[in-house]
């Protein structure tokens, strides 16, 4: 999860440099942008251990491994249809990583009382 979660970061980074200074040529606006495609294979990695390990129930289940299929989705619309196929992916993109914040957002399940006695007692060691 870290791996995912550093790509993403580094990603974004790359949002924020293209804003400021759009298609800059040095190595390192490439190298962030690199971030992007990592981070869809990554996230697809994620979205298989995901579906595998079973833990969220119905949709929710394969809503990471739809935030994953995000570059082969787009790889497949630019060649078929080059005029809006990347407009499409954005589509989705928005569609796929708000459902994923939704299933983040409503899949908490509370700490039980195990786990809350054992970080008492390690509260109490640190303090």
């Amino acid at each position: 999860m870290a791996v995912s979660l550093v790509s993403l970061v580094l990603a974004d980074i790359w949002n924020v440099y293209e804003i400021i200074l759009p298609n800059h040529n040095t190595w390192l606006y490439y190298f962030l942008d690199s971030f992007w495609p990592i981070s869809n294979v990554v996230m697809l990695g994620v979205g298989i251990a995901v579906v595998r390990a079973g833990r969220l129930t119905g949709w929710k289940r394969y809503v990471p491994l739809l935030c994953g299929l995000w570059l082969p989705l787009t790889i497949l619309l630019t060649f078929t249809l080059p005029a809006v196929g990347f407009a499409l992916s954005n589509g989705y993109t928005l569609i796929a990583w708000t459902l994923l914040a939704i299933v983040v957002r409503t899949s908490h399940k509370p700490v039980n009382e195990e786990t809350d006695d054992r970080r008492a007692g390690l509260e109490t060691q640190v303090l």
